[in-house]
Formats: structure tokens, C-alpha cells, sequence
């Protein structure tokens, strides 16, 4: 069907359309003219035809804008454009947002209306500029291209005179609805007028109002040009129609003048560390909103922006404060309550952020242990080869506690009363009655003097929010562990509070890891603090088992009241002990036995004597603990708990907080050496007096210092080189001694972590984020020496008997090793070093020079003499370089000997290496008669100073190199000795057997033999091997040599028959012609040198 058909079939139909329109838009009616019914008639006419539009009927609105797309917010603003964000000035009228499209989706533009009272048509278009619209390209000449479709939101406030019911009306050409508040604030349609393309009419309700100003929005869509209609009419009470809704009772805001939010956020409140504050505040506002809550929680995090909520039913709005406060102390939380206007209302409650309970979890020998009965012990192995039975706890006065009994330390002939402290082999206390008595050791040698008024002085109560874990240190860690659990169970229990936290030193930090991993309360741990604890073991500890080391262990008054061999003897009978020696994973991160450069723990130098190198694994630390006596229950225990040292931090819980701290700067043993050394020992007679020296082989420890705390390896604290921390991990370094982790100077820093703060920002250059690497002095003497160190100012340093000493230096530290003494200072200062013998013999003294924890320089003094109240001393400058030696014998103040050192630097100066030997000669074979001891001995940093060799363990006749010697039968040994100028020390030997030999007739006799020149001489002998066989060697020769050594003779080789050569069988036989000689004396030379016999021996004779 054409055009003109469709029309003509569709007219009756059109013409009553039409009519129905004219009828409907009777606000039209005021133009008074046909022009608009001939429009409609048009418009229908193209409706009808399809030529005049294309309307999609779906592209309109089919409900109020949603309240996501355009919020409610009060007092009103504007939402676009240059004004963007201010709000409206209080005016009449009402704001319209006009969108492109009849969906509400793109927002064009804002303007304030007076009123809703608007007829749109060809002539007043665009509302919204084209091409958002219709196409009419084929419709009536009149009509743009494009006629624009639209939508409008109007919304303001609508005052009432009085609380009553009004009619309310919307007419729409296409669609429009009316909202209102219900009495909780939610928007509420109460006129739907939804209509559709088609539709143009009137929708009506009524509603109750109170009195003022009541939020109005209507949403507007119109999709069916070219006409647009919209209108809001009202019937207040009385009225006898619909009247359009005058611009004088339409508003832009609720109020004339913009109040102060009032907030209430309620009382002070009260809360622990890292726990979720939850609280409710409400604020109210009669003008409206948006409003913009902030909350400032007054420990320094940013403003936080809160969220707000009306409560249905309500006036006021609510908001909850969630924080987590990771810092104690009082804070105000400030809650700001701004509307868009810029007023703002506030209010602030103050927080009691309480302190988290502390459990403070203290190293090995730092509970006391106390007897809760006495008795007589079972019998204890006294390690001395016998065994005693003790009265505990000791008697009045020097009774409980048994550990730090300080009255027995004392007691000099007594340190075997601290056999009360061991274990059996099998893991049981010969004692059981033995048990923590709930106190700290607090002496003023023990590193935790001061602890508990630290914490006091900090304000926290013990008992209350401050524990101490007292244990038997002496258990294994894991069995320790045990009880830790107990008591943070205990601790949330009576404190109420929802964690701990934990600061633990050295042991204690074992048993701390060892509860962090299986501990089932370890959850409950928030934020740990581990100080210099020896994670991986240490050096100085692990040679402890070995030859023990000084305790009480501070530089402070009375040091080693224990004796060394009373402490090794003890530890080895404690299980806790064997975990805090050097584990196979230290041994894999320290893995070098010779040199600087991650040095190995201990060094087996023993084991040259016979000829083989130093041992420097880990297998040979443990044979060595075997060897002294260490129960293998202990060993396994010790290899069990360090099998996760690479990934125990792993197994932490995620929730806790972990802090290492691990002590930096100090130089620290790293490797200890145990090796013979060769000394000078005064022969004294019957009655004291010196006849003579001794030359003996001595035990002697030599250490190589590395970076830690004097006494546990910084890596060993840090972890640093074994493994990668988790996020929840940190390691910081604090540059101080093991002992003074826990003192006044360093429980701060601790503080400061558990309150999560920077430790590294408070405390700069004490406290870092790597590790320091050390500087300073070493003075060390090697037994048997005792050391005191004096400044110029007098304070002393050192011991002079080796159990009562001085600790007035500051930045000083003293510790004793086996049979080594060391003074650290870690201060640039000039000292004198005393020395006081304590037996006779020789000594070694060195200062090292230490930089950045390098050895640049060494000063040597080697055999140092020594007698029983012998007495030295000498200078050492700010630089570190030892002046003359001045060495008084006897005491008699005189100088007997005057020892100047040997100066070391660049490698030479950590030269700790002893010389290298090969010996050459004897070499394995059998040897006859006399053989040459020869060697080479090397060393290629500080050089050979001198070398020798002994036969058959005589060390009292030395031997240079190349000497001959005669061997008799049997089996003999060889030592060479070769000592460097660094006083190190090396040995090698080598054993062969010896073959006797015997001179037959003629020259049988001891008588000198004497035939006229020119004479054949028979010359027969036998050798024999030790077990008496017949030894034949056709490597023989025999030669006659003059005065002068020149043979004149021979050689006369092996041959068939005497006159030709050298006859063998079962005898030498061979005819030695004199012919042409001149009278004088010549000696017969006899050698060997086969693959199995070395040798030479002669027989002089004289001719007439």
C-alpha cells in the first residue's frame, strides 16, 4: 500500500485522535487559534504513514529516576558543571537537571526553574540540542532535522501553611512521576503517571503534609514530538480546583540559614593494643544533607572517612567507629561532621588504648633454681673420675637458691657443689627437688640486674600486665616450650586480655621459636621481641662444652667464679646446653675452616700431630662433644630441634608480629682453633730452682673474630644468611653486647617495637636496619697469662688470678676461652696491658687490630716467659700498636727480659693459619743405619720464623733441617715442628721402622782396625729387620772415602762374587783393595736406596 492509500484508509481513524487531543491539552487553549489542532492533525497524519517518524516505543523512562543515578543530597547543589559541588543559594523555584534521551542516563545540564509549568513545541525546540532525537527529515517543512527527546528531574521543597491534605497533579506529555519522603526519609512515589509515547494527560493523588517545607522530586520524560507538555498542579485544602503550583511556594533549600551538625559520640571508652575498636556515635542536621563524616583517631593514622546511616523511624543518623590502635596510651578521637555548605559540627571522646600483658622470657641462667627439700643427691660423676654425694641446698648461709648461688661460687675449693645442677644421661635431674623458685637471677654480674625495674619504670605492674616466665633452663627447649604455653594460658586468663606480648634474650628466644612453631596457644602471641638469641648456635657456646668459659658472664666485678673445667663439666650435663652450640645449618652458612670469610665454628687442629689436616666440620664438633663426655640423648635432642633452622619462620603464625634483634658492632669469636703449641718450660730441682728448660706441647686455642655481640654471631641472632623472613618479619641490629640487651640502654628499643614504632628512626645509630660491622681492639694472651687492660685514667679491665676481676672500662668486655683471655675495646684509647703469670712456661700475646671488621694490623709477642708471680706489661696506642715488652721474672720489679713484637698487616695481620710441612726424609721405606731429617715447611701470609725436628717424641733435642741421624732397630717416629710470625703453630710426623745392621769379621771389633796400605780389606755385615730376618738389598753399595769425604774406593755395586763387586747372600761380602793408598785414615761407607731401604752407616779404619 502507498502513501496516499495508507492515509486515506487511516483517516476516520486520525480525525478522532485528533479531537481526543485537542481536547487534552487544554492549557493549548490560551493560544486561541486552529494552528494547533492543524499541527496535530499532521503529526497524526505522518504517525500514520511512517514517513514522518521512527520511534523506538521502548526508549523512555518506566520509572522515577533512581535514587543511585541521582541521590538525595541536602542541602541541595549542583552536580555538574562550573558550580559543581556548591550548594544552591536558598531561593524560590525549584532545581531541574535536564538528560539527553527520555531515560535519565546522560545529565546535559542544571537550572533553576520557578515552576514546573512548561509547553514545549516545534517553535520553542530544542530543549536539548539535536541529534538526540526523532528523525523528521520527511515530515513537515516546519519541524527541524531533528527533534530532540528529554527527560527532567525537578527537585526542591514545596511549602505547606499548615499540616493537612493536599491534592496533588502532574500532567505529562509522555510520562512523569511525583516522589515524596516518607516519615523514615525514604523517597516514595505517590503519583505514577508513567504514561507511554502516545500518552498526554493528567495523574492525581492527594497527600499529607506537614507544616513547612516538604522535599518534592518529579521525574519528566517526554518521547513523542512535537509537542511537550509539563505541569504541577495543587489542590491545598479549601481550594475548589487544581491550580498550578505557584513559584512562591517552591523553595531551593529547607532553611534560610545552614545549622551546625551535632554530634554525640558518647562517653570515654577503654580498650587493649590491636584490638578492634567498634563504636556507635550519631550526629543530626535539620537542614540536610550530604554530609562528609571524618574521624581523626589521634594516634597520627590519616582521617578516615566514615560512613553514615538513617535508622527508620529516626531523626538522627548513625555511624560506626572501627579502628585498631597499634600504640598504647590515651588518644582523642575527634568525629567532624561537615555539610556542603562548610559547617561542621564535632566531637571527642578520649580512648584508653591499655598495654598488651608483657612476658618477659629471660636466657640460660637466668631463672633461679632453688631445692624444695634437702638431702644428700645420689651419687653424681664429679667429672673428675669419681663421683660425690651433695648436701643440698648447701648449708646456712650458702644455701637456696642453688642457681646463682653466689655464696658457694665464692667459696674457691667448692665449684663441684654446682653438680647438683645435672642430668643424668638419660635426661633426668640427679636432683629433682631442683626447681624454678619464680624469680629472676637479679645479681649485679647477671645480665637481668635491672630488668624488672625497667619494666616497672615504665609503668607496668607485674602480676598485672608484666610476667616473668621462670623455667628450668637446664630442660630441652621444646620441653620448655611446654610450659611457656602454660602461661600465656595462664596470663589471658587472669588478665583478660585477648594476646601477649613477648620479649625474650638469648635461650629464651629458642624457647620462643619453639612455641611460636607448636605452641597451642602461639595464636595469642601479637608482637614477639627475640634478643640475641643463637638461633643457629654460636662458637663461644659451643666450645663451652669443650673447655668451658667464665661465668657469672658480665664485664662488670667478680667474673669467673665458676671455674672454666666446673663449667665445661656442668654444661655437658645439661640438655639445654647441646641447642645452643653451632647447628649443621650454622655450618652451612659458616663453612670455611681456614680464612676470614665465614669462618666455621671449630676447627679440630689436634688431629696434625700424626700428619693429618685440621677438621673444621661440623662432624668433627660433634665428635669432639662425644669425646669430653656429652650424652648422645643430648646430641639428638639438640640435631632434632635445629632441623627447621632454614624454615621455622615460616611456620609462625601470620597474626604474630616478629621481631629479631640481633647485637652488631662487636667483634665476637667466630671460630675457634684448638691446636698444639710448642713452649719453653722451665726444670726446676728439689728445691725450686731452675736447672734448665723443657720444651713441651700444649693445648692452645686460637680464635678468628667475626661481627656480633662478644658473644652470639650476628647472623646467628639475624638469621640474615639462612633464610628469607615472611612479611611478618623484621630484623633489626642494635649495636651492643650480648649482656646489655636486656639492660636500661637497649629494653627501649624493644619497647618501641612492641609498640610498632621505627626503632631504626628513634634510636639512629644505635639501632639499624643491617648490620655493623666491628672495629676496635683485641688484646688476647694465651696461658699461662692472666690480663688486666688500664686506661689513662686508671680504670681497669681484665683479671690478674683469672676468678676476680675488674670491669671499670667502659666500652670494654672481658671473656676467657680454654686457656685464652680477650679484652675488647670497641673505643679508640691508649692502655696498658698488664700480664701476670700464673705457672711456668711460655705464653702468647696478641692485639689485633680490627676495621670494619677487618684485621688490618696485629702485634705479636711470641714466648712470652712465665713464672708464678711473674709479672709484664706494655703499651698499646689509640691506634691499636703494642710498644716494648718489659718481662720481670721474679717480681723483684727489675726487668729481666725485654720482648719486642712482630708487626703484621694487610693479610698477614689475621694470619691464624699454621705453617704447612712435608717431610721428605724419613719417606716411608725402611732405613738402615742413619738417615737425613728433612722437611719444607711454607706459609704464605706472615712467613716461617723457625722449624726443627725430634726423634721419637723428644722434644728436648731439636734437629735442623738436612741433620743425619742414626736409627736403631724397631719402629720410630719423626715430629717437625714449624712455627710462623704469627705465632701459629704446626706439627707434622711421620713413623717408619729401622733394620740393625752388624759388622763381621774383620771389622767386627769396637776396636779401631788398622791393616798396611796396599792390603785387600774384607769388608762383611749383616741387616736384619726388627723380627730378626735376613735383609738382602741389591741397592747396596760399599765406598771407601778419605778425610776430605771423597771417595777413593769404589762404589763397589752388587755382583756375583766378592772381587768383583758386593756378594749377598745371606751376608755383604765384599774384597776392598787398598792398592796405591797412602797411609792415613779412611772410612768404609755402606748405602742402600731401593724401593724399600734407605740408609747408610760406616766403619772408619786406618792404613799403614
Amino acid at each position: 500500500m502507498d502513501g496516499a492509500a495508507a492515509f486515506v484508509a487511516a483517516f476516520p481513524g486520525l480525525i478522532a485522535v485528533a479531537v481526543g487531543a485537542a481536547r487534552l491539552v487544554r492549557s493549548r487553549e490560551l493560544r486561541r487559534h486552529a494552528g494547533g489542532i492543524r499541527i496535530a492533525l499532521i503529526a497524526l497524519t505522518f504517525l500514520a504513514i511512517g514517513a514522518c517518524h521512527s520511534i523506538d516505543r521502548d526508549a523512555f523512562a518506566h520509572a522515577p529516576i533512581a535514587e543511585a543515578s541521582l541521590p538525595v543530597r541536602e542541602p541541595l547543589g549542583y552536580t555538574i558543571g562550573a558550580n559543581a559541588g556548591q550548594a544552591l543559594v536558598l531561593q524560590n523555584g525549584l532545581l531541574g537537571s535536564y538528560y539527553a534521551g527520555a531515560q535519565f542516563d546522560r545529565l546535559d545540564h542544571q537550572q533553576i526553574d520557578p515552576n514546573v509549568e512548561f509547553f514545549w513545541d516545534a517553535t520553542g525546540n530544542p530543549v536539548i540540542t539535536a541529534p538526540d532525537g526523532i528523525d523528521t527529515n520527511e515530515g513537515d517543512f516546519r519541524l527541524p532535522d531533528t527533534w530532540g527527546i528529554w527527560s527532567v528531574v525537578w527537585e526542591g521543597y514545596l511549602e505547606v501553611p499548615s499540616t493537612d491534605t493536599y491534592g496533588l497533579r502532574i500532567h505529562v506529555n509522555n510520562g512523569g512521576w511525583l516522589q515524596l519522603k516518607d516519615n523514615t526519609g525514604a523517597l516514595t512515589v505517590v503519583i505514577d503517571c508513567s504514561g507511554g509515547t502516545s500518552f498526554e494527560g493528567d495523574c492525581d493523588a492527594t497527600a499529607t503534609l506537614p507544616k513547612g517545607r516538604n522535599y518534592i522530586r518529579l521525574s519528566y520524560f517526554n518521547n513523542a514530538p512535537p509537542s511537550a507538555d509539563a505541569v504541577l498542579s495543587w489542590q491545598p485544602p479549601g481550594a475548589t480546583g487544581f491550580t498550578v503550583v505557584p513559584t512562591s511556594s517552591l523553595f531551593t533549600q529547607i532553611s534560610s540559614s545552614n545549622t551546625t551538625p551535632m554530634v554525640d559520640v558518647g562517653i570515654d571508652t577503654s580498650l587493649y593494643r590491636d584490638v578492634q575498636l567498634s563504636k556507635i556515635g550519631v550526629f543530626t542536621d535539620p537542614d540536610g544533607g550530604p554530609w562528609i563524616v571524618t574521624a581523626d583517631f589521634g594516634d597520627g593514622t590519616p582521617l578516615t572517612h566514615v560512613d553514615y546511616r538513617r535508622p527508620a523511624g529516626g531523626a538522627t543518623y548513625e555511624f560506626t567507629l572501627a579502628h585498631a590502635y597499634d600504640k598504647t596510651g590515651t588518644f582523642t578521637m575527634t568525629i567532624t561532621v561537615s555539610d556542603s555548605l562548610g559547617a561542621t559540627g564535632s566531637a571527642a571522646v578520649h580512648v584508653l588504648v591499655r598495654k598488651i600483658p608483657v612476658l618477659f622470657v629471660p636466657g640460660i641462667f637466668g631463672s633461679e633454681l632453688a631445692a624444695t627439700s634437702a638431702g644428700f643427691s645420689d651419687p653424681i660423676p664429679d667429672g673428675h673420675g669419681g663421683t660425690n654425694r651433695i648436701f643440698y641446698p648447701g648449708v646456712p648461709p650458702c644455701d637456696n637458691p642453688v642457681w646463682f648461688n653466689i655464696c658457694q661460687a665464692e667459696l674457691t675449693a667448692n665449684d663441684d657443689y654446682f653438680d647438683l645442677l645435672k642430668f643424668n644421661p638419660a635426661g633426668k635431674p640427679y636432683v629433682p627437688a631442683i626447681q624454678p623458685n619464680g624469680h629472676l637471677v637479679t645479681l649485679p654480674q647477671t645480665p637481668y640486674s635491672t630488668t624488672q625495674q625497667f619494666f616497672v619504670a615504665q609503668g607496668y605492674v607485674e602480676g598485672s600486665d608484666f610476667f616473668v616466665f621462670n623455667y628450668d633452663w637446664r630442660q630441652g627447649v621444646e620441653t620448655t616450650a611446654h610450659g611457656l604455653d602454660a602461661q600465656v594460658q595462664q596470663i589471658l586468663r587472669s588478665s583478660g586480655a585477648p594476646k601477649v606480648d613477648i620479649i625474650a634474650h638469648s635461650l629464651g628466644g629458642l624457647v620462643v621459636r619453639s612455641f611460636l612453631v607448636d605452641g597451642t596457644q602461639r595464636t595469642s602471641a601479637a608482637r614477639v621481641v627475640i634478643l640475641g638469641a643463637p638461633e643457629l648456635g654460636t662458637p663461644l657456646f659451643g666450645y663451652a662444652l669443650i673447655g668451658g668459659t667464665c661465668l657469672p658472664p658480665l664485664s662488670e666485678g667478680v667474673r669467673c667464679l665458676i671455674t672454666q673445667e666446673e663449667v665445661a663439666d656442668v654444661s655437658r650435663a645439661i640438655p639445654s646446653a647441646l641447642e645452643i652450640a653451632p647447628s649443621l645449618e650454622y655450618y652451612r652458612v659458616f663453612p670455611n675452616a681456614i680464612g676470614d670469610d665465614h669462618p666455621s665454628a671449630y676447627v679440630d687442629g689436634r688431629l696434625s700431630l700424626p700428619g693429618q689436616g685440621p677438621d673444621g666440620r661440623w662432624e668433627a664438633l660433634v665428635a669432639r662433644e662425644v669425646e669430653v663426655g656429652v650424652p648422645t640423648l643430648f646430641l639428638t635432642a639438640g640435631v632434632s630441634f635445629h632441623a627447621d633452622d632454614r624454615f621455622w619462620l615460616d611456620r609462625i603464625p601470620a597474626t604474630t608480629r616478629l621481631y629479631l634483634v640481633a647485637g652488631t658492632g662487636q667483634p665476637t669469636i667466630g671460630q675457634v682453633i684448638e691446636r698444639w703449641a710448642r713452649t719453653l718450660v722451665p726444670r726446676r730441682d728439689v728445691n725450686g730452682l731452675i736447672i734448665g728448660q723443657t720444651v713441651q706441647l700444649t693445648k692452645r686455642l686460637e680464635t678468628r673474630l667475626v661481627d656480633g655481640d662478644t658473644r652470639v654471631v650476628t647472623q646467628s641472632a639475624a638469621l640474615n644468611e639462612s633464610a628469607t623472613p615472611p612479611s611478618n618479619v623484621s630484623v633489626v641490629y642494635v649495636s651492643t653486647a650480648h649482656e646489655f640487651l636486656t639492660d636500661q640502654s637497649v629494653l627501649p628499643v624493644s619497647i618501641t617495637l612492641l609498640q610498632g614504632d621505627d626503632a631504626v628512626a628513634r634510636y639512629p645509630g644505635f639501632v639499624a636496619r643491617g648490620p655493623v660491622q666491628p672495629s676496635g681492639v683485641v688484646i688476647s694472651g694465651h696461658s699461662p697469662i692472666e690480663l688486666v687492660v688500664r686506661d689513662a685514667a686508671g680504670r681497669r679491665i681484665g683479671s690478674a688470678d683469672g676468678r676476680h676481676g675488674f670491669g671499670e672500662l667502659p666500652q670494654a668486655t672481658y671473656d676467657k676461652l680454654g686457656d685464652a683471655k680477650f679484652i675488647t675495646l670497641t673505643t679508640p684509647q691508649a692502655v696498658t696491658t698488664n700480664l701476670y703469670g700464673s705457672a711456668d712456661g711460655d705464653g702468647l700475646v696478641r692485639v689485633r687490630r680490627m676495621q670494619n671488621g677487618v684485621i688490618v694490623g696485629q702485634s705479636v709477642f711470641t714466648h712470652v716467659p712465665t713464672r708464678p708471680g711473674s709479672l709484664a706489661s706494655f703499651a698499646v696506642d689509640a691506634s691499636g700498636i703494642a710498644g716494648t715488652m718489659q718481662v720481670d721474672l721474679n717480681g723483684d720489679g727489675a726487668t729481666d727480659v725485654v720482648l719486642t713484637p712482630t708487626e703484621l698487616s694487610a693479610a698477614a695481620a689475621d694470619d691464624l693459619a699454621p705453617p704447612t710441612i712435608r717431610i721428605t726424609s724419613p719417606d716411608g721405606r725402611a732405613v738402615v743405619g742413619g738417615v737425613p731429617l728433612a722437611w719444607v715447611s711454607t706459609d704464605d701470609l706472615s712467613g716461617v720464623a723457625s722449624s726443627g725436628a725430634s726423634l721419637d717424641g723428644d722434644l728436648q733435642t731439636s734437629v735442623a733441617n738436612g741433620t743425619s741421624v742414626s736409627i736403631v732397630v724397631g719402629r720410630h717416629s719423626v715430629d717437625v715442628i714449624a712455627e710462623d710470625r704469627a705465632g701459629n703453630f704446626a706439627t707434622a710426623s711421620r713413623s717408619f721402622m729401622a733394620d740393625a745392621y752388624a759388622w763381621l769379621d774383620p771389622l767386627d771389633g769396637s776396636d779401631a782396625f788398622a791393616a798396611n796400605a796396599g792390603r785387600t780389606i774384607p769388608v762383611k755385615f749383616t741387616v736384619t729387620a726388627s723380627d730378626g730376618t735376613v735383609v738382602a738389598d741389591d741397592s747396596v753399595t760399599v765406598t771407601l772415602i778419605d778425610r776430605a769425604g771423597k771417595p777413593v774406593v769404589g762404589p763397589l755395586v752388587a755382583g756375583p762374587d766378592p772381587a768383583s763387586g758386593v756378594k749377598i747372600g745371606p751376608d755383604y761380602h765384599a774384597d776392598m783393595r787398598t792398592t796405591g793408598l797412602t797411609p792415613g785414615t779412611y772410612r768404609i761407607r755402606v748405602n742402600f736406596n731401593s724401593a724399600s731401604l734407605v740408609g747408610e752407616f760406616s766403619r772408619e779404619i786406618s792404613l799403614r
